[in-house]
């Protein structure tokens, strides 16, 4: 089914979606599948925050269209995506935008160069884009390489960015097998020698590592992963390790932990752990950190100056009949 620009506008192509002030109001346009020129550069110079960006998107969009998106401000995405922005165009915005979906997006962009998208990587301070970067085919093998050794040799390597390697097409096979290995080395260890459900077991650790958790430890952010096993138990403990207020190690780690926690609900859903397994999901949360100051006030332990750990965990207990 062929669905033209105007029907994308005013239907699925939410292209007003930052726009407070106009949401929920249904848009219309006069731009079609075969607008250009001077009809798109009408809708860029009336300054609106919706026909500025219905310009940008338009397939047919010239340089100077997307140079005045830039320009408006707010649309660095759409110019991120555009098949017809230039590579300078896309520099500027992996170097000046404070987008982070924007910056993902230009990394991802055809026009982008590997040796553009290099220099971007070594400036770029967000862990996440730098993640989506080396996900991008633009990324040279060398740095793929560099970035899977570094993290591989890491106490607590970081799940995300080795799973952004092995993902990225142009990451050579041996690389993809480290990464693999490392993150199913744990499942051998779970079962005792010679145990019946050792297959079982093999087959929780794969589950586990496709839903991003690695074997042994890594992170999630600043969060510390310790996944282990123990004959009859699998272990998933996800911690931080702070100095200051409880408060403020949870409110700084919310993301991670919500992310995590999304991870471990996963694992637990899954048909074959709840075949096999029976789960208990412990999850931090304010209601908790307020119980932990409380406790640590009462044991006289609240003194913050001094490290402390909190955090959630997941245990899968093999059921009787499959031992």
């Amino acid at each position: 089914m062929k669905t033209n620009f105007k029907e994308l506008v005013e239907g699925s192509l939410n292209l007003n979606e930052d726009f407070t002030d106009i949401t929920g109001k249904h848009q219309t346009s006069d731009l079609t599948d075969t607008s250009a020129g001077k009809e798109i550069g009408r809708h860029v110079n009336t300054g609106e925050s919706v026909k500025v960006a219905e310009a940008a998107a338009h397939p047919n969009a010239e340089k100077w269209h997307l140079e005045k998106a830039l320009e408006h401000g707010k649309l660095d995405h759409i110019v991120a995506m555009h098949p017809k922005a230039p590579l300078g165009m896309l520099k500027r915005v992996m170097g000046n935008s404070a987008d982070d979906f924007a910056r993902s997006a230009a990394a991802h962009n055809h026009n982008m160069t590997p040796r553009a998208l290099e220099m971007a990587y070594e400036k770029e301070s967000s862990p996440r884009v730098k993640n989506e970067m080396l996900h991008s085919r633009h990324m040279p093998v060398h740095i793929l390489n560099r970035e899977a050794s570094d993290e591989l040799n890491k106490e607590y390597p970081d799940s995300e960015k080795l799973k952004s390697i092995e993902n990225n097409v142009n990451t050579p096979h041996e690389t993809v097998g480290h990464i693999q290995r490392r993150e199913k080395m744990i499942g051998k260890d779970y079962a005792k020698p010679g145990q019946k459900s050792s297959a079982i077991f093999k087959k929780a650790a794969s589950i586990i590592a496709a839903h991003g958790i690695m074997g042994g430890k890594s992170s999630v952010g600043d969060l510390r992963i310790h996944h282990s096993g123990d004959g009859s138990t699998i272990h998933i403990h996800a911690t931080h390790e702070y100095t200051g207020t409880p408060h403020a190690s949870y409110n700084k780690n919310r993301k991670s932990f919500d992310e995590v926690h999304g991870r471990m609900d996963e694992i637990a859903n899954d048909p074959y752990i709840r075949q096999h397994f029976d789960t208990s999901v412990h999850k931090i949360s304010l209601g908790k950190v307020n119980s932990e100051v409380a406790a640590n006030k009462k044991a006289g332990t609240d003194d913050y100056t001094v490290p402390h750990t909190h955090g959630s965990s997941l245990k899968l207990e093999l059921k009787p009949e499959h031992e």
